[in-house]
């Protein structure tokens, strides 16, 4: 997939401090070329901008900064159309089978070329509602954000389940993949309204010699 074009290359951010690994860690760490010592600093992470980001990574970070993807990593729109809901779709989205959906597909870019491929599936009756959906470029606050803005859904929660398999051409065709047979690492996420319906259903997909981020925290009062 050529990446070319699709937007500038923005700057990454310092590298973020590491702490609480055992010297063996920190030498594995270093060995794969994720961190690297700094006089005066310590251990710091070097690798944060060539990761793919988990889709519940990126919905906090729309909410929180208003920006999908870290610095440096940027989406190209390769579809967005209305087609009828293959039978997995329609029960993610709980709705019948051959049902009229949205589809967006996506490729995510980094300076390296594809980081991912990633599809998004939402209810055709927001077609209306959220016209954007339908057109091939990004939507700046991502789409939840667009959905929210038009309906007063909320998403309130998310999941993803994750796993692995071996490409296929198209797949690996997408992601610039020339050894083979790779495998890759795959996810299918869904985020929930206040109701427990689903807002949007997504599949992705990313090289499985690159590392995916979940970052979380603790419950708080």
């Amino acid at each position: 997939m050529d990446c070319a074009g699709a937007a500038p290359v923005r700057r990454a951010p310092p590298p973020a401090r590491s702490a609480g690994y055992s010297a063996a860690g920190s030498c594995e760490l270093r060995h794969e070329n994720l961190v690297e010592p700094r006089q005066g600093i310590g251990t710091v992470v070097t690798a944060r901008h060539t990761q793919h980001h988990s889709p519940s990574d990126r919905v906090r970070s729309a909410d929180v900064t208003g920006r999908i993807y870290p610095p440096g990593q940027y989406a190209k729109i390769l579809s967005a159309e209305l087609r009828p809901a293959p039978e997995r779709v329609a029960l993610a989205l709980g709705i019948e089978e051959g049902a009229q959906v949205i589809c967006r597909r996506r490729v995510t870019c980094d300076e390296s070329g594809p980081v991912s491929v990633s599809t998004s599936w939402f209810a055709g009756e927001l077609a209306r509602a959220v016209p954007a959906l339908l057109a091939t470029e990004r939507i700046p606050g991502g789409t939840p954000g667009a959905i929210e803005e038009a309906t007063g859904r909320v998403w309130n929660d998310g999941q993803d389940l994750v796993g692995v398999r071996i490409a296929t051409d198209e797949e690996a065709e997408l992601l610039g993949i020339t050894e083979r047979p790779a495998a890759l690492f795959i996810g299918y996420n869904s985020l929930f309204d206040e109701e427990s319906e689903v807002i949007e259903y997504g599949e992705y997909l990313s090289a499985g010699d690159r590392l995916t981020r979940y970052a979380y925290q603790r419950p708080r009062d």
